[in-house]
């Protein structure tokens, strides 16, 4: 406990003698006084900003456990996990930010809502591969030792996420009067996932068929970089769950409930 109190110490020395703007000019703009400013209505303006962003090839993302396929070897099954994976090759994001409370200059804890829209490639499959179908078995294919029934091709394009985020900002963006250049922010929240958009009509897969493996939770947190109004962000998953289980005699392992998202935005607004 105490190396992380010497720490804010040392970030609250920091932030006092970086050059920003003055505390009578925080004064001008909210209309309070003191150190601690809270959100109001009044001054939101000042209290809010958003951003535009982008992703290229380095969103991906695996739901946690929705199902369980069992491989059948010379009358032995071996259950694997079955999750909801997907790749984005571009992922667009807006986001607002609404600075719920302000230390002076250059400090402020703020809510952020992410709201991602994913050209991915979406697919529901355990490690090894196979396509996990919501089909039924039919008995003459279960009596021919056809134990399962594999989807050819995958499950739909694109995916939605809508989150809420708490993020501790420091520096540049951290409140609206700051122009020091530089900026840090490190959050933590949830994202709700939907995925895929578009079910894979031309195969025929249905909606209605996979509505239980399409929508999950997911808990992530955040460090970006700040450099003026550019934002170079990273978000990974928080509560990624290790599954054990084996594939015809060998032992495996595979991770669940994953997210990773490297993303460059432009700030709106200060």
């Amino acid at each position: 406990m105490r190396p992380f109190v010497h720490i804010i110490r040392l970030l609250l020395i920091l932030g006092s003698a970086l050059p920003f703007t003055t505390h009578a000019q925080k004064e001008t703009v909210l209309g309070l006084e003191g150190d601690w400013y809270v959100f109001s209505l009044k001054h939101f303006k000042s209290s809010f900003r958003h951003e535009l962003g982008l992703s290229m090839f380095s969103h991906f993302y695996r739901s946690p456990d929705q199902a369980i396929h069992y491989e059948v070897d010379d009358g032995i099954a071996y259950p694997q996990p079955v999750y909801n994976r997907g790749f984005g090759l571009m992922s667009l994001h807006y986001e607002p930010r609404f600075r719920l409370i302000e230390y002076r200059n250059w400090a402020s804890l703020s809510l952020d809502v992410p709201l991602v829209w994913s050209l991915s490639l979406v697919d529901l499959t355990t490690e090894d591969g196979f396509r996990y179908s919501a089909d039924t078995v039919s008995t003459a294919a279960f009596n021919a030792g056809i134990f399962a029934v594999e989807r050819e091709t995958g499950l739909g394009l694109g995916h939605l996420e809508a989150g809420a985020m708490l993020s501790i900002n420091l520096w540049q963006g951290a409140t609206y009067e700051n122009t020091f250049p530089l900026g840090l922010s490190i959050g933590a929240g949830v994202h709700r996932m939907f995925a895929p958009v578009q079910m894979n009509f031309i195969a025929g897969y249905e909606r209605v068929e996979y509505q239980e493996f399409t929508a999950w939770w997911t808990p992530v947190s955040r460090l970006s970089l700040h450099y003026r109004g550019v934002v170079l962000s990273y978000t990974i998953g928080v509560n990624p769950t290790l599954v054990y289980y084996e594939s015809l005699n060998s032992k495996r392992a595979v991770y669940t409930n994953t997210y990773n998202r490297f993303s460059l935005s432009l700030r709106i607004g200060r």
